[in-house]
């Protein structure tokens, strides 16, 4: 593929897949695996074997949330997560603000380089700022 036919994909799927799903019902999931193992002709055991956690996963969560699958969905799945616990849980948010101002010089002494790092903790520290003026004040 050429850079303008890459461009042209990565664009589409911008335009029809957003980064998060608003809050789903968990039944969203299940239905979505339920209809997966009904579509598969054959009989994988691991079909079979995945309905058990479905179902398990069903009465632990009651919501959940898509994530766009493009190579940076588990760091913005985590840190959505994050946000959305901090704010159902006010007296948690000044402990881990503290340990995620900290953790530059914590993961600096344990090797990894300031330069390449430093951006993505400022933004961070800079979107934790964000939601305690908003929200915490």
């Amino acid at each position: 593929l050429t850079q303008a036919q890459l461009l042209a994909i990565e664009n589409e799927i911008k335009l029809t897949q957003p980064l998060t799903s608003s809050l789903l019902p968990i039944s969203t999931l299940l239905r979505q695996y339920s209809d997966h193992s009904a579509d598969s002709n054959n009989n994988d055991s691991s079909d079979s074997n995945n309905s058990g956690g479905n179902e398990a996963a069903g009465t632990k969560y009651t919501s959940i949330r898509k994530i766009r699958g493009d190579g940076n969905c588990y760091y913005r799945a985590f840190l959505y997560a994050l946000c959305e616990c901090l704010l159902l849980r006010a007296s948690e948010f000044k402990r881990i603000k503290d340990q995620i101002v900290n953790s530059l010089k914590w993961v600096c002494q344990y090797g990894y380089d300031e330069m390449t790092i430093d951006m993505f903790h400022e933004e961070l520290v800079d979107l934790l700022n964000f939601i305690e003026k908003a929200v915490m004040s």
